[in-house]
């Protein structure tokens, strides 16, 4: 889901560059002949792609106590819940399975 997520990010971004009137057109040219004939609306269908997947991303939820100081000097612990979707698009830089390997 992270990778869909950055896909349609490139994707948005490569539609801002076409619809870009300061790009030269060249380059706003080739990015609009890369989209299939079978797309109507390109920029479009990469914003519902987005909105889509972000949607299905599961919400991160984590609980804490927080202390609060009154007005009066009183001092109380009360517990706040916080959701928030996960920061980083891809949650983890990948590795290989073979790195680190013990030959004989």
């Amino acid at each position: 889901m992270h990778g869909l997520v950055a896909l349609a990010d490139f994707l948005i971004g490569q539609c801002d560059i076409m619809e870009n009137t300061d790009t030269e057109d060249k380059r706003r040219k080739l990015i609009y002949d890369r989209i299939p004939d079978v797309v109507k609306d390109g920029p479009a269908l990469a914003r519902e792609l987005k909105w889509r997947v972000q949607r299905e991303l599961p919400k991160v939820e984590a609980e804490e106590t927080v202390t609060v100081k009154a007005e009066d000097g009183a001092v109380k612990k009360e517990k706040a819940v916080r959701t928030r979707r996960p920061t980083s698009v891809i949650p983890q830089k990948g590795s290989s399975r073979i790195w680190n390997v013990n030959l004989p």
